[in-house]
């Protein structure tokens, strides 16, 4: 089994699905193979399960954790698979997807297909999401009364270049035979689901709130040190943005803009490439003038405006993304917006 882990984009807005990645060992054993095609049922002869390969696409792993959006960077092959009892007893259907390690004995594998006469050997990994399950997989067991059905999502790391004839094994304990049953498919590329990105002065729907970005500017800004007033030592980049209500019940900000760490918070990247650019933070002992410090309630109804700083990119920069996690207003999601940039030096504000 190999382990792995990568971060997002920003690791102070979110973090990567961690994933497992467990190679199949081929243990097949010496039972009649029960040879299917995607599409079509697939049945061992006295089992009581069909197995049906409906269809494959390719995902974006994108899941509303504890702390926020989790995203992983690589899309994955997901593999829908449904089983229905033909038999005359209940049987029990256990999904593996909370299994760290395992093997072709244990969950359904995905192999290249080596042809006719060979032995599936060159495994696809399969892929575990541990901080959750994406959308159609099961959570649990499923009882399969008679003539019902379960269809349920396996994960696979996507083919690469070439790997077009593919087999997948079912063992005996999710279908209810003695064998193996050996799925073929042929894989064609899909097209992946579009990240949304919207534009700066957009109403953006997210959940029962309106998330509108308003501006970005570079400047300095105001900062009070006890009663003393100031500004910043260097210019920053301000994000301004309004949160509406459209709800009937209060919901709760909390921006985080102060907090260090890993925190729930916006962040900012170059639109198109690799910049990622760090929250501007002061000292505990200071406060951002006007700037949300804590967490507040937003009425039903109520709008508040707010703003993020960022360090200031440099002149290379044409276009920005700011990336907001909906959880900071009580909601799912991620917001991604698009924006113009263009480096500035403003004057400093205590020159005389």
């Amino acid at each position: 089994m190999t382990r792995f882990a990568e971060r997002g984009q920003s690791a102070t807005t979110f973090t990567v699905a961690t994933l497992v990645c467990a190679m199949a060992t081929l243990a097949i054993g010496c039972k009649k193979e029960t040879v299917g095609a995607l599409g079509a049922p697939t049945q061992e002869k006295g089992a009581p399960i069909a197995v049906t390969l409906a269809g494959f696409t390719l995902e974006r792993v994108e899941l509303e954790g504890p702390d926020g959006p989790l995203i992983y960077g690589e899309p994955v092959l997901a593999l829908s698979l449904t089983f229905a009892n033909k038999g005359e007893a209940n049987f029990l259907y256990k999904p593996t997807h909370d299994k760290a390690k395992t093997t072709n004995l244990e969950a359904p594998i995905l192999f290249v297909d080596p042809g006719p006469k060979a032995r599936p050997s060159n495994p696809i990994e399969a892929v575990l999401i541990e901080e959750g399950l994406l959308a159609g997989q099961q959570t649990q067991n499923v009882d399969l009364a008679p003539g019902k059905s379960v269809t349920d999502i396996y994960l696979f790391k996507a083919p690469e270049e070439g790997q077009r004839a593919l087999v997948l094994t079912v063992p005996p304990s999710l279908h209810g035979g003695s064998g193996m049953m050996l799925i073929k498919m042929t894989y064609e590329p899909t097209a992946l689901p579009e990240v949304v990105v919207h534009n700066i002065g957009e109403a953006v729907k997210v959940g029962s709130a309106t998330l509108t970005v308003q501006s970005a500017k570079i400047e300095y800004v105001k900062l009070k040190e006890g009663a003393k007033d100031g500004f910043s030592k260097d210019p920053v980049l301000k994000i301004t943005y309004e949160i509406k209500n459209d709800g009937a019940e209060s919901i709760t900000y909390d921006p985080n803009h102060q907090t260090a760490g890993k925190a729930l918070a916006p962040a900012l990247h170059e639109e198109g490439g690799g910049g990622r650019f760090m929250r501007a933070r002061f000292g505990a002992d200071r406060t951002v003038v006007d700037q949300t410090a804590s967490a507040v309630s937003i009425n039903a109804g109520k709008s508040l405006q707010d703003f993020a700083l960022f360090e200031r990119p440099p002149e290379t920069i044409k276009e920005l993304r700011l990336l907001l996690p909906g959880k900071i207003f009580g909601q799912p999601g991620l917001v991604r917006v698009k924006m113009p940039y263009k480096y500035d030096s403003p004057k400093n504000p205590v020159e005389p």
